[in-house]
Parts: C-alpha cells; structure tokens; sequence
C-alpha cells in the first residue's frame, strides 16, 4: 500500500501556516502512524464482512473513505474551527484557494473532540470531475491511496459544508450533488426494498425528484446555522 498526501488540501494542513485542520506530525509519521493502519483496518473488515451497513457499504464501493482517528491519536490534530467572537483582533485575514478570506486566529481554535481521515483510492482519485490534469499527472504509477484532508471537530457536529462550498456543489461543481444523483440518495435513504417492490422504477425516480429542491434547502439551511456559530481558523 502507497499513500499519497494531496497537496492542495491535505498537504497544507502540515504546514506551519495552515488554514482549518492543523496536523502536528511529520508527513512520514502521519500516514506510517494513523492513515495507513486506518485504511488497512477499514478494507479488512470490509473485505471480510458479510453484510455492511449502507453508509460503510457506500464508502468501500465508491472507494471514498470517512475514517475515524483513534481518540489516543486526537492529540496530533488542531481543530478546523472556533466560535465567532466580537473583537476584530481575533481575526486574521488570508489567501485561500484564489480568495481572500477571514479567518479566527489559532489560539481561538476549539478543542478537538473527533477527527476523521478522508482518504480516496487510485480509482476514486481520478474519477473525481474536479480535477485538473496537473493533479492527475502528480499521481504516482504505484500510488494506491490518497489522503484527501484531515477533518478535526471540535464544536456539535458540523454542517457537511460551508454554505459557499455547498452553492458551488449544487451549481455544478461535484457530480455527486447533481440532481440525479440526490434523487437516487433520496429513493436509498426513504424506500427500502419492501417498499420499492413492484413499484415502476421510473415512477419512483421521478418521486424522489420532486424531493430534491426540500434536500437543498435542509442542506442549506444547516450550512447558514453553523456558518453563523463558527469560523475556520489559520495561522
């Protein structure tokens, strides 16, 4: 097994001016000491198990993992976030991903209460539609996985995305917020096989469809509620 460590995202976050996430170990450390153990725990026991839960399922099937980091190893990580305050001396403003943006200062950081590796296989990696050919041409020929990001919680569960990340998803931007590919999450998570039996498969479709504007809506709404409690932190 090879890990790569993406640049763009990940790659950024054990460095000395990160922006959320912050990693405290060497590169070689982090993926020896927590990605690579993960990753190898994961696709044993998937690879062994008779049945999985849906949403373990859907991960080892479209080879884009959420693993959990063990709570021993929580101490390597910052937290992404902190709660807004009203001092402006709190803030610092910063480039990130071609806009100027502000940012909590570390030190206002909260304290890290779970963490989760997102790691892509080869074939997941370069399936994603974002991609620039300068990102796929980095992919090493032996490469099996890729560390995507790190994501350290600290505060309730957060929203999915940002509300900026999340327009731009809906807008085009990640073929897994299409409108098809809503509806189909919708018909997975509201009818189970009882329920679908007999029904048009086209009909049933074409329900979950009308669905998909209250789904956007919900997401949106949940972005805007925590966008309003906290903000990213940086260096």
């Amino acid at each position: 097994m090879n890990i790569q460590i993406f640049p763009l995202i990940a790659g950024q976050q054990l460095s000395a001016n990160a922006i959320g996430t912050k990693v405290v170990l060497a590169e070689r450390d982090l993926i020896d000491s927590i990605v690579k153990p993960a990753v190898e725990a994961f696709e044993e026991v998937c690879s062994l198990a008779d049945a999985l839960v849906d949403d373990i399922k859907a991960q080892y099937e479209s080879g884009q993992y959420s693993l959990p980091v063990p709570v021993a190893q929580l101490k390597f990580f910052s937290c992404g976030v902190g709660l807004h305050t009203h001092r402006p001396e709190d803030y610092v403003v910063r480039k990130w991903r071609d806009n100027v943006q502000l940012f909590l200062r570390r030190g206002k950081a909260a304290e890290v209460r779970s963490c989760n590796l997102v790691v892509y296989t080869r074939e997941a990696y370069l399936a994603d539609p974002q991609l620039t050919e300068e990102q796929r041409e980095w992919l090493l020929p032996d490469t099996s996985h890729v560390l995507i990001t790190c994501l350290a919680v600290g505060g309730p569960e957060r929203a999915q995305h940002t509300v900026n990340r999340l327009a731009r998803n809906i807008a085009g931007g990640n073929a897994e917020w299409s409108p098809e590919a809503i509806a189909q999450r919708i018909m997975t998570e509201h009818y189970d096989a009882k329920q679908a039996e007999g029904m048009d498969p086209e009909i049933l479709f074409g329900a979950a469809l009308h669905l998909v504007a209250g789904y956007y809506t919900d997401k949106l709404a949940a972005a805007v509620e925590y966008d309003d409690r906290w903000c990213v932190v940086a260096d």
